[in-house]
C-alpha cells in the first residue's frame, strides 16, 4: 500500500440564553450542547474501538505484506534479478518487485481493501461505520501520510516522480491518491521543497537510464512520469465524484422519511404546545425554524457539490452525515408548517387556547357558583321568616277569637 497508510500510527444558529434553571425550559443553545455530546461520543467510540482496529488491521496487513514481499524477493528469479544490469540489478529489481503488486495474494491491497477490512472487523463488534466515522477514518489515515520534515517531503517527492514509482502510481485508487494528495495539502511545502524534490526526481531518472538519449531523451523520462502524476489528479477528482454520488443516494433516501417535530424545538421556545403558544411565540419560533432549515439545506449542498458526505454541526469540531443534516432541516420545515397552519387558523377566527383563559373561565364559573349560593340562602331566610310571621298573626287571632268567647 501507498504512503504510510500501513506505517505505525504517530449546525443550528443560537438565539436566546442557556436554559433557565428555575424555568427548566432549553434554549436554542441546547441543540448546540446535544450536537456536541453526539460528537464528544462519537470521537469516544472512534478513539476507543475504532482506532484501535484500524492499527491492529494495519499491523496484520503489514506483517503479511513483508513477509510474501521476502520470499519473493528470496526466491531463484529474485536473486537473478538482482545481479542483471548495468546499476547492479537495482533497476532489474525493482522491477522484479512490482510485479508483485499485480500477482501477490497481500501487496495486491489497496487502501480501499483496508478499510473494508477494517468495516469487517467493527461489524461484527457490533458498530457501524456511518459517513461521520469513516471520514475520521480518512482523515487519521491523512494524518498518518502527512511528511515528517522537510527532508521527508523531498525524499518521497523525488521518489513520487522516478520512473520507479510508475506502476505504484497507476495502481493508486482514489481514495488513495486522495489521501496522498490531501497530506501533501496539509503539510504545505515550500517552493524550495517542491523545486528541491522534482530535482531529485530528475537527478535518479537520469542515473537510472544512464543519461540515455541525451537531454532529449531525459526529457521524454520525465514527461513519462508528469503523465502518470496528471492521471493521478484524475484520480481525486473520481473520489470526489464518488463521494458526490453516495451522498446524493444518502440525501435522497431519508428524503422519504416522514419527519417528526421534536419535542426540544417547542420547549426551546418556551411552550410544550404550539396550541398554548402566544402570537409573539408563533413568530419567533417561526422565524428561527425557517433560518434553521434554510441552513441545514445550504449546508448539505455545499457538502456534495465539494464530494463530502459530512457537514459541520455545532462546536469547532463537530460533524454530521448529510443525511442525519437533511432530515434535521426536514424537522425544522415540519415545525415551521404546524406554526404557519396554527397561525392561519387563528387569523381564520379560531382563538387560541391559552392557560389565562381556563384560569378566567374557572374563576367565572366559581363567582356565579358563589352567587348562586348567596341567593339560594337568601331565599331559605325569606321562606323561614314568612313562616314566623304566619305564625304570629294565627296566635294574634286565637287570642282575639277566645278573648270573645269569655
Amino acid at each position: 500500500m501507498v504512503r504510510g497508510v500501513l506505517s505505525p500510527s504517530d449546525g443550528s444558529s443560537p438565539c436566546s440564553p442557556c436554559p433557565d434553571q428555575g424555568t427548566g425550559h432549553h434554549s436554542v443553545k441546547t441543540i448546540i450542547h446535544i450536537d456536541m455530546a453526539d460528537t464528544k461520543n462519537n470521537q469516544d467510540v472512534f478513539n476507543t474501538k475504532v482506532l484501535p482496529v484500524m492499527d491492529k488491521v494495519r499491523d496484520d496487513l503489514q506483517k503479511r505484506l513483508t513477509e510474501e514481499m521476502r520470499k519473493h524477493s528470496t526466491s531463484v528469479k529474485g536473486v537473478l534479478a538482482d545481479t542483471v544490469g548495468p546499476d547492479g540489478g537495482m533497476t532489474s529489481m525493482n522491477i522484479y518487485n512490482a510485479r508483485l503488486n499485480y500477482i501477490g495474494e497481500w501487496n495486491t491491497k489497496t487502501v480501499d481493501d483496508y478499510v473494508n477490512m477494517v468495516r469487517a472487523k467493527l461489524k461484527k463488534r457490533n458498530i457501524t461505520v456511518d459517513a461521520v466515522i469513516e471520514k475520521k477514518m480518512i482523515d487519521h489515515l491523512i494524518r498518518q501520510g502527512m511528511p515528517q520534515s522537510c527532508i521527508d517531503y523531498i525524499l518521497r517527492k523525488s521518489g513520487e516522480g522516478s520512473l520507479f514509482y510508475i506502476p505504484q502510481r497507476v495502481r493508486t485508487s482514489s481514495m488513495q491518491d486522495h489521501i496522498n494528495k490531501e497530506a501533501d495539502k496539509k503539510y504545505d511545502p515550500s517552493f524550495l521543497e517542491d523545486a528541491a524534490g522534482c530535482v531529485g526526481s530528475w537527478i535518479t531518472n537520469a542515473a537510472t537510464t544512464l543519461g540515455t538519449g541525451g537531454f532529449l531523451g531525459q526529457f521524454f523520462v520525465d514527461a513519462t512520469s508528469e503523465a502518470t502524476d496528471s492521471f493521478s489528479k484524475g484520480q481525486q477528482d473520481k473520489y470526489k465524484a464518488e463521494q458526490t454520488q453516495k451522498g446524493k443516494q444518502e440525501v435522497a433516501a431519508v428524503s422519504k422519511k416522514t419527519a417528526n417535530i421534536p419535542v426540544w424545538m417547542m420547549s426551546q421556545m418556551g411552550f410544550t404546545d404550539i396550541a398554548y403558544a402566544s402570537d409573539k411565540q408563533l413568530a419567533i419560533a417561526l422565524k428561527w425554524a425557517t433560518a434553521n432549515a434554510k441552513s441545514y439545506r445550504v449546508k448539505v449542498n455545499n457538502a456534495i457539490d465539494a464530494g463530502e458526505r459530512t457537514v459541520k454541526a455545532g462546536g469547532k469540531d463537530t460533524r454530521m452525515s448529510v443525511s442525519d443534516a437533511t432530515y434535521r432541516a426536514m424537522q425544522y420545515e415540519e415545525f415551521a408548517k404546524a406554526i404557519q397552519k396554527e397561525q392561519s387558523e387563528r387569523k381564520s377566527g379560531r382563538d387560541a387556547l391559552q392557560y389565562g383563559d381556563v384560569e378566567e373561565e374557572e374563576t367565572y364559573k366559581t363567582d356565579n357558583t358563589e352567587k348562586v349560593d348567596n341567593n339560594s340562602n337568601e331565599n331559605e331566610v325569606s321562606s323561614v321568616q314568612e313562616k314566623t310571621l304566619k305564625l304570629k298573626i294565627q296566635a294574634i287571632i286565637a287570642d282575639g277569637m277566645l278573648f270573645l268567647a269569655i
